[in-house]
């Protein structure tokens, strides 16, 4: 009888390679991320925040001058 391995043998060994990255558990030595992949992740998502959030609760703080603004307009024409 002939061997699947004999007939297809480097083939095989790479479909298995490649199974076992794109699903399944990596090949040994790159499972995870790297500390410096991570750090770089954080500064990233800190500098956005830094960028954005200042805006951010700039229009939150003008929404609430907004709302009461137009709170006291309708008391006082609830009033009159």
């Amino acid at each position: 009888m002939i061997s699947l391995k004999a007939i297809g043998g480097p083939f095989i060994e790479s479909t298995k390679w490649q199974r076992g990255r794109l699903g399944g558990r990596p090949p040994d030595g790159e499972a995870g991320f790297t500390l410096v992949e991570m750090l770089v992740v954080i500064a990233i998502i800190g500098l956005i925040m830094g960028l954005i959030g200042p805006r951010v609760l700039n229009y939150l703080s003008e929404s609430k001058v907004k709302a009461a603004k137009i709170q006291l307009q309708s008391f006082a024409s609830a009033r009159a």
